[in-house]
């Protein structure tokens, strides 16, 4: 029995993955993460990044000019992040806050998977060296009512300090993150309220 023989008798076993992402070499991959979902991180999964989709995200993220350029890449770069990841995942299905779709929740967020996830995506980002004007801070956390809790990733500008939120519960999936002061979000604004700046 040849190799092409053997692969396709492993395939049909279900020993191995239809897509062959094995196949690829070690080269092709950029990194190892865990990402979760269904509420409260109750679910989680490895994922691989490869090359292939890495390249998108690095061409987004390269050469920013500003502070603010790169605070705006960052929430399409999220956006990204959750496409990949969402072609690998039930987390392709994930909708706006915490709307359960009426048949299979499987793969729906709260604000602690998106936060999670989003911080996940952040160092990875820094890690890869691709922010420029900022850093990645613990997650943020603001209770203003006992029942309006909720949790969001965090940058800060490497040249003012000051802090920035990043969060991507309040859209549906695959859409950019919204970005916000620390002080905007703590006071609860609504993100439609504010001018396009992220």
């Amino acid at each position: 029995m040849n190799r092409f023989h053997l692969f396709y008798l492993l395939l049909l076993l279900g020993v191995m993955p239809a897509h062959g992402e094995d196949m690829l070499t070690d080269d092709d991959l950029v990194a190892r993460f865990g990402v979760c979902f269904d509420f409260g991180c109750k679910s989680k999964q490895r994922i691989n990044l490869f090359e292939s989709d890495w390249a998108s995200v690095r061409a987004l993220l390269a050469d920013s000019r500003t502070a603010e350029q790169e605070r705006e890449r960052v929430g399409a770069a999220i956006a990204l992040m959750e496409s990949i990841v969402g072609m690998v995942s039930p987390t392709g299905t994930d909708r706006a806050g915490n709307t359960v779709p009426d048949t299979d929740a499987s793969g729906q967020m709260d604000c602690i998977d998106e936060s999670v996830n989003a911080t996940t995506y952040l160092q990875l980002f820094a890690d890869q060296g691709l922010l420029s004007w900022h850093r990645v801070r613990e997650r943020v956390y603001r209770a203003p009512l006992l029942m309006d809790q909720h949790w969001a990733a965090q940058i800060e500008d490497l040249r003012s300090g000051s802090r920035y939120v990043v969060d991507s519960w309040p859209r549906a999936h695959a859409m950019p993150a919204v970005i916000q002061t620390i002080h905007e979000w703590s006071a609860n604004v609504d993100p439609s309220m504010l001018k396009v700046r992220n």
